[in-house]
């Protein structure tokens, strides 16, 4: 299998290799037993490694095999895995694999999850800087700003950011639009308005079709704006011929850093996110950032001298 795995050119086409490989990939793969001869993984390993290929991570259970024997003679081994390439996991994005509970067989059942999951995470905001070519902009602005808010000078300063953070975005949805949009609707309206004007030519069209050009150079304007301030911050695409491989690296690096379950140490264990988010709130960060009350002897505050006498501070 190993042989004629290294023969094939994976090329641009996706790969997706799941089977029994008979082989653990280092020592952590297997419990109990003689471990298997380090020349056979590094063999197996130089293989993977030569045709490009990732191995999917797994969630929950992480050894798949099991000699079904009793005590110390029970064995277990992770030798059923999952192997892409680079090309399948700019595909599918998050893939992984989870291990069944076994029945019958000596192996446990696979399943390959393909579908990208939908993380719940707040959209940042950001500042466009398109939305100052607007005439309802600068107007926004000083509406949110000019409002009254009383307390300390950063409470207000903090208060005011959030509120117009909020009516940017709606303002951004009901009045400002979406660049691609203006820009095609604009586009269809002079193309209707300059065939308005071959057929029945009338200085009302004319008139018209000159304030939607205009309009469209404004939009034009805007897009460019908007095109140079993603530049920035958009990842470079060119260069080395291995950097699709990086990428997907970071892909499987971050899945495996993903915290699935939690257990306590009273044996309760937390598998949803909204549990293990509570728990790790609950369990470390309220009793790391917990204080108990400070105690001091007053009587011995006497025995401190005032930086400042009060000569100096008459002068």
């Amino acid at each position: 299998m190993t042989l004629s795995l290294c023969d094939q050119d994976p090329g641009s086409w996706p790969w997706f290799i799941g089977v029994d490989f008979n082989i653990i990939r280092c020592n952590d793969d297997k419990v109990g037993g003689i471990m298997w001869a380090p020349s056979a993984k590094a063999e197996f390993n130089a293989c993977i490694q030569h045709c490009g290929l990732l191995d999917l991570p797994y969630v929950r259970n992480r050894l798949s095999w099991c000699n079904g024997r009793l005590g110390v003679r029970c064995i277990w081994a992770r030798l059923d895995r999952v192997l892409v390439n680079m090309t399948f996991i700019n595909l599918w994005g998050d893939v992984h694999v989870e291990y069944l509970p076994r029945s019958s067989s000596d192996h446990l059942p696979m399943v390959v999850s393909l579908c990208r999951e939908q993380s719940m995470v707040a959209r940042p905001f950001r500042f466009q800087c398109m939305w100052g070519t607007h005439e309802g902009f600068l107007p926004l602005v000083k509406e949110v700003w000019y409002v009254f808010i009383d307390g300390c000078p950063m409470f207000p300063i903090s208060k005011k950011l959030k509120a117009l953070k909020g009516a940017l975005r709606k303002w951004n949805v009901e009045v400002f639009g979406r660049v691609e949009v203006e820009l095609k609707a604009l586009e269809n309206r002079i193309v209707a308005l300059e065939q308005s004007v071959l057929t029945d030519f009338s200085s009302q069209t004319e008139a018209e079709l000159l304030s939607c050009k205009q309009q469209h150079l404004r939009w034009l304007h805007r897009e460019e704006i908007l095109g140079c301030q993603n530049s920035r911050i958009k990842w470079l695409m060119e260069g080395g011929s291995n950097t699709a491989f990086f990428q997907a690296m970071m892909c499987i690096k971050k899945k495996n850093k993903r915290v699935e379950k939690m257990r306590l140490e009273n044996g309760q264990v937390h598998e949803s996110v909204e549990e293990v988010h509570n728990g790790t709130i609950d369990l470390f960060f309220q009793y790391l950032l917990a204080t108990d009350g400070v105690h001091f002897d007053e009587d011995s505050l006497s025995l401190l001298l005032p930086s400042i006498t009060d000569l100096e501070m008459k002068h």
